[in-house]
């Protein structure tokens, strides 16, 4: 689940991102952000079949379920920050 900076430049010897480096001393999280895309890829998918359906309470619940594990899978990969973590806690 985890992988260390310098066991990955040894393995892959860089990772052709112009933006970002590898630090060969820190460890990096993999499981976790890599999940990210795949699950809020089905989340993104089942909101919008509800969003097409019939108004209910049930699907505004369902609606806001969607939206609190979106960011809960976006803090849990390091990528949250103060200002969403706010509007969250406003709902």
């Amino acid at each position: 689940d985890r992988l260390q900076g310098h066991e990955f430049l040894a393995t892959y010897a860089t990772h052709y991102d112009t933006v970002t480096s590898v630090n060969p001393e820190q460890e990096y999280a993999v499981r976790t952000p890599a999940s990210h895309p795949i699950l809020e890829h089905a989340r993104v998918r089942m909101f919008r079949q509800l969003l097409a359906g019939p108004n209910s309470e049930e699907r505004r619940e369902l609606l806001g379920e969607l939206m609190f594990q979106s960011h809960a899978s976006y803090s849990a990969c390091q990528l949250g920050s103060a200002g969403t973590d706010r509007l969250v806690d406003m709902v």
